[in-house]
């Protein structure tokens, strides 16, 4: 992996490997982005996924990743502080990815998401040091590796 990534920088980068080779199984125009914000906020922070509009079936990591342009996650069950403090650590982070051509950002033109896909540095930073996320890609696990 890149030197100097942080652990939420190289989970981003993890994530949008596992899910970019998922995704090569699909036409191009089936995928917006390799990671989004949403499944970030599940796996890295433990956000649990919430909202009127969310499927009440499936694990938090799945129903993050349905019905991309709906709103996840209740700010009062999360604190407002906190949700306000792990939103800017995740764009922060996606935008130092950016900067270091890692990822290009990727927005919802009429939905509102946010996301990242892979450079093809980024990829290769990915894999260098791959290591694949579990199918629950639980929060402990992620951040004990």
């Amino acid at each position: 992996m890149a030197r100097g990534l942080s652990d939420l920088q190289k989970l981003i980068l993890r994530l949008a490997l596992d899910n970019r080779r998922q995704q090569e199984l699909l036409p191009q125009e089936h995928y917006s982005a390799d990671v989004r914000y949403a499944e970030v906020l599940v796996v890295y922070f433990g956000f649990p996924v919430t909202g009127i509009y969310i499927t009440s079936k499936g694990t938090d990591l799945e129903r993050a990743n349905s019905s991309a342009g709906c709103q996840k996650f209740s700010k009062e069950k999360i604190g407002k502080e906190r949700y306000a403090a792990e939103q800017a650590a995740l764009s922060r982070a996606f935008s130092r990815l950016q900067q270091r051509g890692l990822v290009t950002w990727v927005c919802g033109a009429i939905a509102r998401w946010s996301g990242g896909k892979l450079t093809e540095a980024g990829r290769a930073a990915a894999e260098t040091d791959h290591q694949p996320l579990s199918d629950d890609r639980r929060v402990t696990d992620i951040h004990n590796t």
